[in-house]
């Protein structure tokens, strides 16, 4: 096929006319009717005689388990398969649409066979085979179904025709699935992957076509697909023909939309088959009491028959879920069959006794088991959504206890999950440590594995060690691995228990926020369940922390493990519902609550975390599915925001920060106390721009939430100043989402000041107002929020990456929007701190006022009697991008020489220091009562107490007794590359 290589071309690839397109089509319906390579799989190829002989597409005389029944030639199939793709693909799919028909072929055979024949084609191979044929015809299906929906507003007979392939197309499903041999199996996914082709490319269809559904004609097609072939014969449910394994999966996917509207649930017959089939599943006994496959099957039917629904405000139908009264009713009535064995499991757990039932299923398979419990929390859940004003006071009590009983449950599975994979990594890192003469190590501790296996990973030497598959195997069976009681058969179903428990939790929590039940048990349950929540989402963190130090094989590992993403979702939307302020209770007591729970359980396996390290890691992740929004909330409240970080007042011990020798900022930034996986997103936004802007805003937020005296404070200021490089990556990444240009057409700095708004009283409150950074205008928003969190927290830093701009119209627009935008607060605080804390500086020999209208500082020091020290600083329009200005107005009693030594000070700690006008003006004070008092100052900074952290000089020349403080003298050493005395030139 000319230009087969490239996709999406027409014209230039000799394939591009309509002609070409039809003697194509003419090859490929001559090549299905060839008795020689009869024996293939597939449309193309299964056909007993000549296609263009019949208006019936070749598909749909397929055997009934969708091949022929002649052995497979897996070649041809994909030869032909790959034909058909690039035919789409190359040619272009509206091309195809417009193609007309050869004598005696219906007008859409062409387009209706091509399509079929992908979609059930590439369902009959293995992906691992065989993925760039399966790839190729995914993504020719997608772009002719894509056009036959566009089509459809001026084509209403392409909606007739791809009506009637998708009833053809379900019945071959259906008579394949009867025929089906295959083992059931407990997870969806599972299940779905073992269907027949027909089956697939049914499912397939139906969920392009709810995705595009907005549209009248498609919604209509699917509707009266509905009516035609899932409604039963008869109202009494008898005469249903698909079985209940292909009869759920496409009940999910028509659900949502039948049940947008009233007109059309009615049109569709839906609640025909939810009637019939709750009406079924009344005759059975309840499946808490009794398992068995006909009484799961059919409460499974009747779940899927309401899928799709979310809460809405009271009085309202839920989203993507209208109902009948009929309905209603019968849902309240199959609840109450259901749920009393429920409701005493639930009660017996939460008061430590024995299940007064337990004998009754003793015996059953535990996987039966958990799927029972798993229809019967999705069984509540639909309650909610659909019937919560029908339910009465007994209702809502076995809602609630189970909802509580199966949340806990999940946290409890997930913290087992994560006390194998501790394990897994522990075993790992001992296999690659050396023990003592030979001998095998001992197993290391949590942190110590992370942290080996992490820069291992980070270094892409794990990848290549013999210990990688031992590793991702003990990771792979704690994540399939059953809870206690379950067999392995249980465990993917156990996941889908824990998906419908933080569903339920959502809409109970969601329920309270709309409809404020005073009731103590709601209450009390509410609080409860929010506890839960928020200790599943930070179990789900550590796990994808021990998946992190695996490298990317762990964390594909954990993206691909069963329900994952359906999962991450619902605990999203439960979190998200957590954190809504209608709740009752106290939200800073239960996220305290669920912390410290899950901070004991990772200390008492050893797994090297806390819940910190657990938010961070979702937070950073780059699959969170939602998650990472709801844990950016959580992280930025004060409890958890205050820990970010280990620094401590006495990380820098006796010597001051460690040294920063340039080579390697992440081991520089993690020796201070920066926890590593923070470290990785601040030092590059090569791991995704969202987990860059993230780390910064938690970093800067934390930094900004400490007290101003506070020594972590000065230390991590101090740290990102040395690491230069990471303030200036910041800021020119951030200069894309300011608007500078608005700030330049502003009329004056209040103008401009009036529509740009003002400097938060909090940054971390207005984090959690502006929302997660994802895109859009919450992006825009926190980076303006960053760039000012970083002229406050880090203004020495921001005047170096300004002093560096060579772009001389960039660094004029960013001046003018920084005087008009933030240099007006800044100037504000700086000046309102001043006259507050005035006379905490002022004694009877010394006093500081400010100046609002000049925007000066003044300190008058009295030196000696009558003999006063005026110095003045004048702070810059554009603070803090330019350095304030000082000078001495008065200077009587003081030399020359000593004065100008005195300014060369202040000057210096101006420029180079994050810290305000008064720090300055108290150690310039503190320097002359300290010469006044005989000490020398450093002749490296001109100072007597270092800036850096208050010291006094102590590291004296043993030729000239000259004494220097060991910051300033390391800096000289490195600076000049020889080690000798500043003073005397002498070896040191």
């Amino acid at each position: 096929l000319p230009g087969s290589s490239s996709t999406g071309s027409t014209g230039s690839t000799g394939i591009g006319t309509t002609d070409k397109v039809k003697e194509y089509c003419d090859l490929i319906s001559w090549i299905a009717a060839n008795p020689a390579i009869a024996g293939a799989p597939g449309i193309i190829t299964g056909a007993g005689g000549s296609s263009s002989s019949s208006t019936v597409p070749a598909w749909c005389r397929w055997s009934s388990t969708g091949k022929n029944q002649t052995e497979p030639d897996d070649d041809v199939h994909a030869a032909m398969l790959k034909f058909a793709s690039a035919l789409v693909l190359e040619a272009d799919a509206d091309l195809i649409l417009a193609i007309q028909p050869s004598t005696g072929t219906s007008c859409t055979s062409y387009w209706l066979w091509l399509l079929v024949e992908l979609l059930c084609g590439s369902s009959t191979f293995d992906d691992s085979q065989s993925r760039s044929v399966t790839a190729a015809a995914h993504a020719a299906s997608d772009m002719l179904l894509r056009s036959v929906v566009e089509s459809l507003p001026s084509s209403p007979a392409h909606a007739d025709a791809l009506g009637s392939a998708l009833e053809q197309l379900l019945s071959l499903a259906a008579r394949s699935s009867s025929s089906g041999s295959s083992e059931e199996s407990d997870d969806e996914q599972e299940a779905e992957a073992g269907l027949p082709a027909p089956c697939q490319a049914v499912l397939t269809t139906l969920r392009f076509l709810t995705a595009a559904s907005s549209s009248p004609q498609v919604q209509q097609l699917l509707v009266s697909f509905c009516h035609r072939n899932i409604t039963p014969a008869d109202a009494q449910g008898q005469g249903q023909t698909l079985p209940a394994s292909l009869l759920v999966p496409v009940l999910k996917e028509l659900a949502p939309v039948v049940r947008r509207s009233s007109d059309s649930l009615a049109a569709s017959g839906l609640p025909t088959v939810s009637e019939s089939w709750i009406r079924r599943s009344m005759a059975l006994e309840p499946v808490s009491s009794f398992p068995e496959a006909a009484a799961l099957e059919a409460l499974g039917v009747v779940l899927a028959c309401f899928s799709g629904g979310q809460v809405a405000p009271s009085g309202n139908q839920p989203a993507s879920g209208s109902h009948t009264d009929s309905e209603m009713h019968m849902l309240v009535g199959l609840l109450k069959h259901q749920v009393a064995r429920q409701t005493a499991m639930a009660a017996a757990k939460r008061s430590g006794g024995s299940d007064p039932a337990a004998g009754a299923s003793a015996a059953a398979d535990s996987g039966a088991v958990y799927e029972a419990r798993r229809l019967v929390t999705e069984l509540q859940l639909v309650a909610v959504l659909h019937c919560r004003s029908s339910l009465g006071h007994a209702e809502w009590h076995a809602i609630l206890q189970s909802a509580q009983s199966v949340l806990s449950d999940t946290a409890h599975s997930l913290q087992q999950r994560v006390r194998s994979m501790s394990s897994a990594l522990k075993s790992a890192a001992t296999s690659i440590l050396p023990g003592p003469s030979g001998a095998a190590a001992a197993e290391p501790s949590g942190i110590v594995a992370l942290r080996l296996l992490q820069r291992l990973a980070d270094k892409r030497l794990l990848e290549q060690h013999p210990a990688l598959p031992g590793l991702l195997e003990g990771l792979r069976q704690a994540l399939n691995g059953a809870v206690a009681g379950s067999s392995g058969r249980g465990a993917a179903g156990h996941l889908g228990l824990e998906e419908a428990a933080a569903r339920l939790a959502a809409a109970i929590l969601q329920v309270q926020v709309q409809e404020e039940h005073k009731e103590t048990e709601f209450v009390e349950a509410s609080t409860s369940l929010r506890r839960g929540v928020l200790q599943a989402v930070l179990f789900v963190g550590a796990m994808e922390s021990c998946a992190h130090a695996a490298g990317h094989q762990g964390m594909d590992l954990l993206v691909s493990w069963p329900h994952r993403a359906l999962f991450w979702r619902a605990l999203s939307a439960a979190a998200g519902a957590a954190a809504a302020e209608q709740l009752p209770g106290n939200w800073s007591d239960d996220l305290v609550s669920a912390a410290g729970a899950v901070d004991a359980a990772l200390q008492g396996m050893d797994s090297g975390l806390d819940c910190v390290d657990a938010g961070l890691s979702l937070v950073l992740a780059q699959r969170a599915q939602g998650l990472d929004a709801a844990t950016y909330q959580l992280l930025l409240h004060p409890q958890l925001l205050s820990r970010l970080t280990l620094v401590s007042d006495g990380s820098e011990g006796e010597g001051g920060l460690p040294e920063y020798d340039g080579s390697d900022p992440a081991a520089y930034l993690a020796a201070i106390g920066v926890r590593p996986r923070l470290v990785e997103q601040l030092i590059s936004s090569a791991g995704g721009k969202r987990a860059y802007m993230v780390a910064w805003c938690l970093l800067l937020a934390h930094v900004m939430s400490l007290p101003s005296d506070c020594e972590a404070a000065r230390v991590l200021g101090q740290a990102v100043r040395e690491v230069s490089e990471l303030i200036s990556a910041l800021l020119d990444f951030l200069l894309g989402s300011l608007p500078l240009a608005a700030a330049a057409r502003s009329q004056g700095a209040a103008a401009a000041h009036r529509v740009m708004g003002h400097a938060p009283a909090d940054v971390a409150d207005e984090l959690r107002r502006i929302g997660f950074p994802k895109a859009g205008a919450a992006h825009k928003e926190a980076a303006r929020m960053l760039y000012g969190a970083v002229l406050r927290a880090l203004p020495a830093s921001a005047r170096t990456w300004f002093g560096d701009l060579r772009d001389r119209s960039m660094a004029a627009a960013v001046e003018a929007y920084t005087a008009a935008v933030e240099s007006p607060s800044l100037l504000a605080a700086e000046i309102a701190h001043i006259q507050s804390q005035g006379p905490a500086y002022t004694s009877d020999k010394f006093s500081v006022r400010a100046a609002p209208g000049s925007r000066e500082i003044v300190a008058v020091m009295e030196v000696e009697d009558n003999a006063k020290l005026e110095l003045v600083v004048r702070l810059p329009a554009c603070t803090p991008l330019r350095p304030a200005e000082a000078e001495c107005r008065r200077k009587v009693g003081v030399t020359d020489t000593k004065l100008r030594k005195w300014l060369l000070s202040i000057s210096a700690f101006l420029r180079n220091q994050n810290r305000g006008v008064a720090d300055a003006i108290a150690l310039w004070k503190r320097n002359i009562d300290k010469e006044f008092e005989g000490v020398d100052a450093c002749i490296i900074c001109y100072s007597v107490i270092a800036s850096t952290n208050g010291q006094l000089p102590k590291l004296q020349c043993r030729t000239c007794s000259v004494r220097y403080h060991p910051a300033c003298l390391y800096k000289w050493f490195k600076s000049s590359g020889k080690s000798q005395c500043v003073h005397c030139q002498s070896p040191w």
